[in-house]
């Protein structure tokens, strides 16, 4: 039996770690180089890289060769639909029997009496492996209990039954099954009982609550089969329902594959690494300053053993055109989230006045970043000529480089009391090929955007919100740095600029939801800031398949996007839950200002800050 999934899901949602709920019982999927690139496989990561411009600033940032590779699909291999290509395990092992009537008779007149207080009751019967040792009934893993054990280290393993009916072990020997006795629908009136020994019960209610279980450091996402992997872990573990959201959650990150040229030259260049060591000869020489150093740059191709083809590309070209390519080529590779934003919007600043790409893509290939110049809008406002870039077509690449299983811990019976303090370990989904490479799962998504941006540099603030976010942004390090989007430059989201633009976006996602007919979870938004300069930009994007805005009627906005603006200003000033949400003030220590759902909380799936650092009385006091 197989279960088919999207491979933007396996990014997405999924991925190594977590339990996918199949026709023939729930499942864990292991990493990728034992579940997909086994030996027996053949097939290698190298065959599906995605993005070889996002693996050199994952490589940078990691200081280590990193690669980015797609999951493949059936069709593309030329299995049919019920090949299984990605293995799994099942998981959780224990299953639950519920065949009521069949135990009633089954169960021995000794078992009957030692449960005549409960037998008003259900008995199902908790038993490892597929047959019920009971009623002899095989049921597969569809009956797989509901309940593992989860660490907030990222520790997943079943839970230790025997351990808790008996808290040790059974005086009659091993129980390979438990009594699951139900006498009502809670937790708490769930008794399990050893059909053994004369001491072994616990009340599942009971045990469920309890937050101080040992953690058997097992990970399952790293076993190999019939091989157990699991390491010596010092936290305590909790019961958790395995279907509970917050069991595992992918850690993502989404890059804009969005390139400053398409040229020929570009791709010559960067495809020989010849031709690179040459451009760093040549720039430490004084670059090409005269027609002189351009000659010499010549004969350094030529002695590079570069082919003579090649050379000719760079002798027919003028000399501004390679000067432009070669600094491409030599531009420092982010080191940061920070610099990958403001490499980002750069060239996103370069659009907007030149267009991109700067010439026709070669080969007929369509380009993955497209802006025309003629479709380049400029609206008049409080806050100056506001420049509209429509992204015909945009290119993200998204990766999932972790994911954290959040343990909440009180005693709340439904499992749902307040987290931990100490902060969740996220644990990593790479593996290293034979050759070293260290790899992540991606996908990449073609869509379209609106680049908004001032025509006439940074915004000017002031107004008693803007002062309180200001004087907070000085304080950023009471913080946890966790909550920020790069914990190595806490604070930026603290920035009234930030907030300011930041909460238009929501707002103007929710003026172009209601009057274009958009969902605004099909909207995903970007927020640029350079703090040096205060410059700032946003960017709302459309490139989930199947999702409304990937055909053009995002980009067909931007000639009434005034209309849309009006509504930004109207949704400022009112809140259908004012008074209150207008009195919700920001203060220091507090992630928002004035916001709720009814006017700026936007899905989970369009927010990349999760809903913080919003306030509505910073638009009010410094209108649009």
């Amino acid at each position: 039996m197989t279960q088919g999934i999207r491979p933007s899901q396996f990014v997405v949602a999924y991925g190594p770690g977590a339990i996918l709920e199949t026709k023939n019982g729930p499942v864990v999927i292991p990493s990728p180089d034992i579940g997909l690139f086994h030996k027996r496989s053949k097939l290698s990561p190298n065959d599906y890289e995605v993005d070889t411009t996002i693996n050199a600033l994952m490589s940078e940032r990691e200081g280590r060769d990193t690669g980015i590779f797609r999951i493949p699909t059936n069709s593309e291999l030329g299995l049919i639909p019920d090949d299984v290509l990605y293995k799994s395990s099942a998981f959780p092992a224990w299953r639950l029997c519920l065949r009521q009537g069949m135990h009633r008779n089954a169960l021995g007149n000794q078992i009957r009496r030692k449960v005549a207080d409960h037998f008003a009751g259900q008995i199902d019967i908790l038993h490892k492996g597929n047959r019920c040792p009971v009623c002899t009934h095989s049921n597969g893993g569809k009956n797989a209990i509901s309940f593992v054990s989860v660490c907030g280290d990222g520790h997943l393993d079943d839970v230790d039954w025997p351990y808790i009916v008996h808290r040790g072990h059974c005086e009659k020997g091993n129980a390979d099954y438990f009594l699951w006795i139900r006498r009502g629908g809670t937790l708490r009136e769930i008794d399990l009982v050893c059909p053994r020994c004369d001491n072994g019960r616990a009340n599942f209610g009971h045990c469920f609550n309890d937050s101080s279980w040992r953690c058997s450091g097992r990970s399952p996402e790293r076993e190999q089969p019939s091989r157990p992997y699991r390491k010596t872990c010092e936290k305590t573990s909790r019961i958790m329902q395995r279907q509970a959201a917050s069991i595992r959650i992918p850690e993502v990150q989404t890059y804009l594959s969005i390139h400053p040229s398409y040229t020929k030259l570009d791709r010559i260049a960067r495809a020989s690494d010849r031709i690179k060591v040459a451009a760093i000869a040549m720039s430490k020489n004084g670059g090409l300053s005269d027609d002189s150093n351009f000659e010499s740059f010549v004969s350094l191709l030529r002695s590079a053993s570069v082919p003579d083809n090649t050379v000719a590309e760079f002798e027919r070209a003028s000399r501004d055109e390679v000067v432009r390519v070669i600094a491409d080529m030599l531009a420092p590779v982010p080191k940061s989230h920070r610099d990958m934003l403001n490499r980002e919007y750069e060239v996103l600043m370069r659009a907007s006045q030149e267009g991109a790409p700067s010439s026709p893509p070669v080969d007929e290939s369509p380009p993955s970043f497209e802006v025309r110049r003629q479709d380049i809008r400029r609206f008049s406002s409080n806050r100056g000529r506001l420049v509209v870039v429509p992204i015909r077509t945009l290119e993200t690449v998204t990766v999932q480089v972790g994911f954290r299983r959040i343990v909440p811990s009180g005693t709340s019976a439904a499992g749902g009391g307040a987290l931990q303090d100490e902060q969740h370990k996220m644990v990593k989904v790479d593996f290293t090929d034979a050759a070293g490479r260290v790899w992540y799962p991606g996908t990449s998504f073609l869509g379209e955007g609106l680049f908004i941006t001032l025509n006439d540099g940074p915004n000017n603030l002031s107004g008693p919100a803007e002062a309180v976010w200001r004087r907070s942004r000085e304080t950023a390090s009471d913080y946890p740095r966790q909550l920020f989007r790069d914990p190595d430059a806490p604070g930026d989201e603290l920035d009234p600029q930030f907030v300011w633009w930041h909460t238009l976006t929501h707002l103007l996602i929710r003026s172009i939801s209601e009057r274009a007919g958009y969902s605004a979870a099909s909207i995903r938004e970007r927020v640029y800031f350079v703090p040096e300069s205060g410059a700032c930009g946003i960017l709302l994007y459309a490139t989930q398949p199947g999702t409304e805005g990937t055909m053009g009627g995002l980009v067909g906005l931007a000639p009434r996007l005034e209309q849309f603006l009006r509504g930004v200003k109207e949704r400022a000033l009112t809140c259908s839950a004012d008074p209150l949400c207008k009195q919700g003030g920001f203060a220091p220590g507090r992630l928002s200002g004035s916001c709720c759902y009814g006017c700026l909380m936007n899905p989970e799936t369009s927010c990349e800050h999760r809903n913080m650092w919003l306030d509505r009385a910073i638009v009010r006091e410094n209108p649009l």
